[in-house]
């Protein structure tokens, strides 16, 4: 679902069980997400503002505890790094091959595996604001 300059190439993926939607209703996202197995967000790091937009989609999927695919942009935080799925380069291909390698993992106990590490990142992140405010 959604829209941008990957939709010729995500249309004509070879991905199974990968289908492109395009645009939605905003007010239809949380429940398309919650159906959703892995989440995709496929913005390039390129573009200036992304060294100081706020990853609001990015949050929004966190809550979800799904498995979340994106390139590494200047604006997430490092922790990241332990819950997101990164290819291993900046090209549409290596963005297919992580989503085949966790659609592979879809029906095993990724999602436990997922949730575990997901649960790992709020609890060290919120030790830190708590240690903040203290």
């Amino acid at each position: 679902y959604g829209s941008g300059n990957l939709d010729e190439k995500l249309k004509n993926n070879k991905v199974k069980n990968l289908y492109y939607h395009g645009f939605i209703d905003p007010k239809e996202v949380g429940g398309v997400l919650q159906k959703s197995d892995i989440l995709l967000s496929p913005r390039y790091p390129g573009p200036a503002y992304t060294h100081t937009s706020f990853p609001s989609k990015i949050m929004k999927y966190l809550s979800f505890a799904k498995p979340i695919i994106t390139f590494y942009l200047p604006c997430y935080s490092e922790s990241f790094k332990d819950i997101f799925i990164y290819p291993n380069d900046l090209t549409i291909e290596s963005f297919v091959d992580s989503l085949k390698k966790t659609s592979s993992l879809v029906n095993t106990d990724l999602s436990a595996v997922y949730e575990e590490k997901l649960n790992k990142y709020y609890i060290t992140n919120i030790v830190k604001d708590l240690i903040k405010i203290l």
